[in-house]
């Protein structure tokens, strides 16, 4: 998903990885990891707006219809723009990928982070 994310114009610091939490173990989920120091208000990652799932043009930006969206683009297979993002959410091999499986420390991470701007 990074190549993909940076071939589509965003940018993902080298001082970061991507990988599982416990790189032993093919069920562990994944996370983002510092490799080197980081400064503070520095620029981890960009993601431009093409390439955030969300609802269709013309349609209400509401949860909804990014679900539906999100099941199209599942049902395009290898055609969609987000099939790196697609199999890595439907990739059976692991859980606790998408939201709703996140422990409740998790959610509560995140909204502290982003409060209501997703």
């Amino acid at each position: 998903m990074v190549t993909w994310l940076r071939e589509n114009g965003g940018f993902f610091s080298d001082k970061i990885e991507f990988r599982a939490l416990d790189p032993n173990n093919e069920n562990s989920p994944n996370g983002l990891f510092a490799k080197s120091s980081l400064k503070a208000d520095e620029t981890i990652m960009v993601i431009p707006h093409k390439c955030l799932l969300t609802s269709p043009e013309g349609q209400e930006q509401d949860i909804c219809n990014t679900a539906r969206a999100l099941v199209d683009h599942y049902k395009m297979g290898d055609k969609s723009f987000f099939k790196e993002y697609i199999n890595y959410l439907f990739d059976g091999n692991k859980t606790g990928r998408l939201p709703d499986r996140w422990s409740n420390a998790a959610k509560e991470i995140i909204e502290a982070i982003v409060g209501n701007e997703l």
